[in-house]
């Protein structure tokens, strides 16, 4: 199922469900039709990922993570179990696609009542920023979306969301913004 849900949109690129155990599935759709799967045991270290093209076919080894991985220390986990409910993890640049993403994570409870893992969904916020970008605005206005944070979303001016800084990727703010209306309304909004 996970496979095929991961295929209806490419906005929706993975899925994850993690458990109180440290054990961990993620699928994400790849070009083709098919999936990368990531699997971690309770006792493992990193994830073993798959590629695949059936539901449950699972015998092409793609490669196996060196590095720790421990769901349950993950924004989208842990922020859903922090908030014992429905919870959008903070804005952050999408590992490898150079675009902005959001994961929505949301707790599942076993017959006790306790957590027994947390299911989520990475979204990309590319379409986003791509509507707002192609609105008809006056030549006096403009359009934005910022995070909590105060950093860019998304503008009518189509300004770059992130950069490279020291070989650092950084977000932008509307300070940043090449359209004058944007910052105009940057600097009212902090005085807020």
């Amino acid at each position: 199922m996970a496979i095929a849900l991961s295929r209806q949109t490419p906005e929706v690129p993975t899925l994850h469900v993690g458990n109180l155990r440290g054990e961990y599935l993620g699928v994400t759709a790849s070009g083709g039709g098919g999936a990368r799967v990531g699997i971690r045991a309770a006792a493992g270290k990193g994830r073993t990922f798959y590629t695949v093209n059936l539901p449950g076919e699972r015998d092409q080894v793609q490669a196996v993570e060196s590095a720790n991985f421990e769901p349950r220390s993950t924004p989208w986990y842990a922020g859903a179990v922090s908030a014992k409910g429905r919870v959008f993890s903070p804005v952050q640049v999408a590992t490898g696609q150079r675009q902005l993403m959001v994961s929505l994570s949301q707790p599942v409870y076993d017959s006790d009542g306790g957590v027994a893992g947390v299911f989520g969904a990475d979204m990309y916020l590319q379409r986003l920023a791509d509507v707002l970008r192609t609105q008809r605005i006056s030549a006096r206005g403009a359009a934005f979306v910022v995070d909590e944070e105060g950093m860019l979303v998304a503008s009518s001016a189509g300004d770059a969301l992130f950069g490279e800084t020291g070989g650092r990727t950084q977000r932008r703010t509307l300070a940043d913004s090449r359209n004058p209306v944007i910052r105009a309304g940057f600097s009212e909004l902090k005085k807020l």
